[in-house]
């Protein structure tokens, strides 16, 4: 069976950035839970890059703990 492709979701970049600070969580503790780059967390909080589906699940779950 052929892997799944990504699906990229827009998400505003204020509620990316607003999301995470409401926790108190940094760009490296994303970066780390999620195990990808810092840049790729900033990007999502600045709109130049787009989170997958899968990521945003996995952002999600991150941030409910």
């Amino acid at each position: 069976m052929p892997a799944e492709k990504p699906v990229w979701v827009g998400v505003n970049p204020n509620v990316m950035k607003w999301a995470r600070e409401s926790i108190g969580l940094t760009i490296p503790e994303v970066s780390r839970g999620l195990n990808i780059g810092e840049g790729t967390v900033t990007d999502w909080e600045t709109g130049d890059r787009k989170p997958t589906l899968n990521t945003l699940k996995k952002l999600a779950s991150l941030y409910l703990l």
